[in-house]
């Protein structure tokens, strides 16, 4: 992995109802992967892409691990890390299904216009099961303060931004919430 960052990062807080221009706005999950194309539909059955590793690092309230979810996320860093070109053979989805795990990546060309998505679980996901003293299996989950996300990029699609959303549950549907986003170009 390269140790320079390659693109500027962008920090963005998180908290309320509060958005920082360089955040992407809420949107609603079904509408996204309904009307919008998956990125793995914009490339041929097989052919170049462009795969772009993004750092993603978070703060939160102060806690005992320094691990939290994504829904207490106070501000998101995201650094463009790594680009390479890579032989890319698109998995198309029949119905994406969101969950909590996820992340939903969007590519936005130099006029705004949305490109398409990309559905990811959260690479800072930690499940842990333990034994307790009697023996009962204990499960907990964690989260960790610094990750990397992988996006692969189809040469078809020409992004000047990715867009990177984490979903929350209204009790009805998926709310796609704006985490930050990466300035990106071809090399």
């Amino acid at each position: 992995m390269a140790s320079a960052v390659l693109a500027a990062a962008i920090v963005v807080p998180a908290t309320g109802d509060q958005v920082s221009p360089a955040a992407p706005p809420q949107r609603m999950a079904s509408t996204v992967l309904k009307d919008m194309p998956a990125l793995s539909a914009l490339a041929p059955d097989a052919g170049p892409a462009t795969e772009v590793i993004i750092r993603w690092t978070v703060s939160g309230p102060a806690t005992v691990s320094s691990l939290m979810a994504a829904r207490d996320v106070t501000s998101s860093r995201f650094d463009l890390v790594q680009r390479r070109t890579v032989s890319f053979s698109p998995v198309r989805e029949r119905d994406p299904q969101l969950s909590p795990d996820d992340l939903v990546v969007i590519a936005v060309d130099a006029q705004g216009r949305e490109l398409g998505w990309q559905r990811l679980k959260d690479p800072r996901l930690i499940r842990s099961e333990q034994p307790d003293d009697s023996g009962m299996l204990h499960g907990q989950v964690f989260y960790r303060a610094e990750a990397d996300l992988i996006v692969w990029i189809p040469d078809r699609a020409a992004p000047a931004e990715l867009r990177i959303y984490a979903p929350d549950w209204n009790g009805q549907e998926y709310v796609l919430r704006g985490l930050g986003s990466v300035p990106f170009s071809r090399p």
